[in-house]
């Protein structure tokens, strides 16, 4: 560490002070004696000391109004660079101006042109020199033997990330050897001093011909089938590989790109990660009283997350899971300590508990998370399933539209779509209750549902079964190899629920733009890689058959034609309007739950679901 670094801020900007006051007064000398050069000595220092101390009065406190003095130069960038060159103008113009008010004639045109060329020059000068001396005494300094504790080390992509983190591990005393990226310009450059050895293809033989350990894939916006073809070109070299964090990570974790990690599965997916516009999202949301139901759960905790950022008036945690609600309290009141918090141990199915909360609380904005959502579970207890997520949905509809409450957002599902399943079925039906509530005479909220697939990592879902099966030894168990599913992360899933509520005007169902769907046994074979397996060797995999209730693909829509495009490029909307919403709440009110069996009342669901949907020519 470089010894000034040592010094407190306060001391460090005193010493750049006084380094600049030595540079205005030689650049001002210097000028001097350039414009007035036949000029005896003694004359040029009469004029120079006589407006000397004005000059530098003038300029330091110029520097200072443009912040000159708040940077750690060591990070500076062309930004900063800028920013010396306008301060140096304007202090010279400054100069001028004094000189025509008190008309100093000596100092003409020519003396101050000078003057601000030399400062410009003298004032970078000295940032640069102390930035690369900093820079030389860090890392040029040290013997060969000495400089690098760590592995030989390849980073793939040279573009801002790649920049970035190539800075960050030179400071850790980790050996880069060299980037490769896929631009042709790039070759042949380089970037702190590390070259570009080539294109990402090469990898395997720069790996041979460098000697290289170990690859870090610096490229945050890179899509699934990017990083999918790199981590096999690393596999084919035979070295370790991670990743920088996602944009997503970056925008909502807070994470930097020098948090190096092993590739996921969420990194694998098959599209670019979905965006959020953040200010539209934050304004119906801050200073506002939100409340969440299903809090706890992976879906309701990643919208509480992300909701605390926006800095609501209060947050409002609901959920019948004790200890899940625990988690995700004590996980953002360490998160965001300055938010106005509340937990709310309560169930959606009773009706005189949540009437209390909104008592209570008089929430602007709700977000209805909670909900039965395990197809084959749900199957063998569709009593639940219809109570908790019929029942509750529509009583907390209820009072949404009771207590004139801002916006209500209802999480559905891509199985909602012509439903085979009891679960499909609740949720569709939910769905229709959402239009219906929309479509009252006199209603006040914004009631709106977002559809989306599976989310990869929340609880029950197919990635955390599949890695328990895979630290166990196996066998992996796939239902079908020809099963298909939309996938997206959590952030992003949940990053765009927020973002429909703002596009809502009342009655929409929004569907998030998921990409292609992913086959089930291509995800199990990734996993296995990740987790440095071979499938079929090391693993195998069994397919077990389709369960009650699945589909072997889902659909997102009842009819594609049905789309229309929003203002956000990934979020699409879809009315999906029932012609019979009326006939809908009749068939409901008349279903008495402890008159059905369990195989009857799921039936009658995915009747009345598939019975009330748009029909499709």
């Amino acid at each position: 560490m470089i010894l000034i670094d040592r010094i407190p801020v306060t001391g460090r900007k005193l010493i750049l002070l006084v380094m600049d006051a030595f540079v205005v007064v030689l650049s001002l000398g210097i000028a001097t004696w350039l414009q007035y050069p036949s000029l005896p000595i003694k004359s040029q220092a009469s004029l120079y000391l006589g407006i000397l101390p004005v000059v530098v009065f003038a300029k330091l406190a110029v520097f200072y109004g443009f912040r000159l003095y708040h940077f750690l130069w060591r990070y500076a960038s062309l930004k900063e660079v800028f920013l010396v060159l306008k301060a140096c103008l304007f202090g010279s113009l400054i100069i001028s101006a004094m000189a025509h008010i008190f008309g100093l004639s000596f100092l003409n045109v020519r003396l101050l042109l000078s003057d601000a060329v030399l400062t410009i020059f003298l004032v970078g000068g000295l940032r640069g020199f102390l930035k690369g001396l900093r820079e030389y005494v860090i890392h040029g300094s040290r013997h060969p033997n000495e400089q690098y504790t760590q592995s030989r080390t390849l980073i793939v992509g040279a573009g801002d990330a790649g920049e970035l983190l190539a800075r960050e591990l030179l400071k850790k005393h980790v050996n880069v050897v060299g980037f490769v990226d896929d631009a042709p310009r790039k070759r042949g450059l380089h970037i702190h001093r590390i070259p570009v050895l080539g294109t990402s293809e090469q990898i395997p033989e720069l790996v041979r011909e460098h000697n290289i350990d170990t690859a870090i894939i610096a490229v945050p916006s890179a899509t699934g089938k990017t990083v999918r073809r790199l981590m096999r070109l690393c596999q084919l070299a035979k070295i370790p590989f991670k990743i920088t964090p996602n944009l997503l990570d970056l925008v909502f974790k807070k994470e930097s790109l020098d948090h190096i990690r092993n590739i996921k599965i969420e990194d694998l997916l098959g599209r670019k990660v979905v965006s959020s516009d953040m200010a539209t999202m934050s304004a119906y949301l801050r200073d506002h009283v939100v409340l969440v139901t299903g809090a706890g759960g992976s879906i309701g905790a990643e919208i509480c997350r992300q909701i605390a950022s926006f800095q609501p008036r209060l947050l409002i945690l609901l959920d019948q899971a004790e200890t899940a609600l625990f988690e995700i309290d004590s996980d953002i009141q360490t998160a965001y300590p300055r938010v106005s918090m509340v937990a709310v141990v309560a169930d959606v199915r009773q009706k005189d508990r949540i009437t209390g909360v909104f008592e209570a609380y008089k929430p602007d904005v709700v977000f209805h998370a909670a909900a039965y959502k395990h197809v084959p579970l749900m199957e063998a207890h569709p009593h639940e399933a219809f109570e908790t997520n019929v029942l509750g949905t529509a009583h907390l509809m209820q009072l949404s539209a009771a207590y004139q409450i801002q916006e209500f957002v209802l999480i559905s599902t891509d199985k909602a779509v012509r439903p085979t399943s009891c679960m499909g079925a609740t949720k569709r039906i939910c769905e229709m209750f959402m239009q219906y509530y929309a479509a009252l005479p006199n209603n006040k909220t914004t009631f709106t549902a977002v559809r989306f697939g599976n989310v990869l990592g929340s609880n029950g879902s197919v990635i955390p079964i599949f890695k328990k099966q895979i630290e166990m030894g196996g066998p992996i168990t796939v239902t079908h190899p020809e099963m298909t599913r939309y996938f997206m992360t959590i952030p992003e899933a949940v990053s765009l629920v927020i973002q429909a509520g703002s596009l809502s005007r009342g009655g929409e169902i929004f569907i998030l733009d998921m990409g292609d769907p992913v086959k089930i046994v291509n995800l199990a074979k990734d996993l296995t890689e990740l987790s440095g397996l071979t499938l079929g060797k090391d693993i195998h995999m069994v397919f077990t058959g389709v369960r009650p209730g699945e589909k072997l693909y889902e659909e997102l829509s009842f009819d594609k034609s049905f789309l229309e495009g929003t203002s956000h490029p990934q979020i699409f909307v879809t009315r999906d309007v029932s012609p019979c919403l009326s006939a809908l709440i009749r068939d409901i009110s008349e279903i008495t739950p402890s008159h059905f069996s369990a195989a009857k009342l799921r039936d009658r669901l995915v009747a009345i679901a598939n019975q009330s949907s748009p029909s499709v020519s």
